[in-house]
This record gives C-alpha cells, sequence and structure tokens, in this order.
C-alpha cells in the first residue's frame, strides 16, 4: 500500500474515529469509577464488533475495578497472532474533570482535540481501531 493511499484511507476513517473518539472521552472512566470503566469497555467491543471481533468481558480480580475486555476474530488464518494492548481506566475522577473543566475540546484553529484520554488510552484505541 501506497503512502498516499494509506492517508487517503486514514483520512476517510477520521469522521467515524472522531465519533468514536467522543463517546469514549465523554465517560468518565476514572480508575475507581467501575461503571465508567465498563462503560468504555462496552463501547470498545461495539467500536470492533464491525470488523469481525466478539468482545469477552473478565470481571477484575478486584471487585472495586471495572471489566477488562478481549477482543477476538474467529475464522483469521494468520501464523503468528497480533496483540495490541489498551486500557480502560484514565486519571482524572470526576471532581476534577468538573473543576478544570477537562472534557471533549476541539479547537480547529490549533488542530487539536482535547479531552480525558485523547492522547493515551482512548486515543490509543480509536489508532488500533483505524
Amino acid at each position: 500500500m501506497t503512502e498516499e493511499r494509506l492517508m487517503n484511507l486514514m483520512r476517510g476513517l477520521m469522521p467515524e474515529a472522531m465519533t468514536w473518539l467522543r463517546r469514549l472521552i465523554e465517560v468518565n472512566s476514572f480508575t475507581s469509577n467501575r461503571e465508567g470503566v465498563n462503560r468504555v469497555a462496552e463501547i470498545t467491543g461495539e467500536m470492533f464488533a464491525d470488523l469481525g471481533f466478539a468482545p469477552e468481558f473478565v470481571d477484575s480480580e478486584n471487585a472495586s475495578y471495572g471489566r477488562h475486555v478481549f477482543l477476538r476474530r474467529d475464522g483469521a488464518r494468520v501464523r503468528k497472532p497480533v496483540v495490541m494492548v489498551t486500557h480502560s481506566d484514565t486519571v482524572f475522577p470526576p471532581e476534577e474533570e468538573a473543576r478544570n473543566h477537562f472534557t471533549w475540546l476541539e479547537a480547529p484553529s490549533e488542530n487539536r482535540i482535547y479531552g480525558p484520554g485523547t492522547v493515551d488510552n482512548k486515543g490509543g484505541t480509536v489508532l488500533i481501531w483505524m
């Protein structure tokens, strides 16, 4: 695949990728926010479903924390599996997000998007999807 073709493919995916990213960012998934972490895992499962992946949710050993999600695609004929790892939690409790107005924010003049997890787990999950 040429660089130009790859860039065109990525540009074509950007609107949907930004929708997924916004959905993920709008969920507070502070580590001890079990419900939020579980919701991010569910959205991740939804994101990869159209690519043929089925989610498996596994409870954490510590019931205070959210579930893990493993995505598998049956029928793929590969000699060596590819494993990509991300996480569902972020570091900001809801109070800190609210106090600092740390939410989804598009800054077109800067060509940037801000929000919890944009350059870490949530942005990384979307890049894996792309």
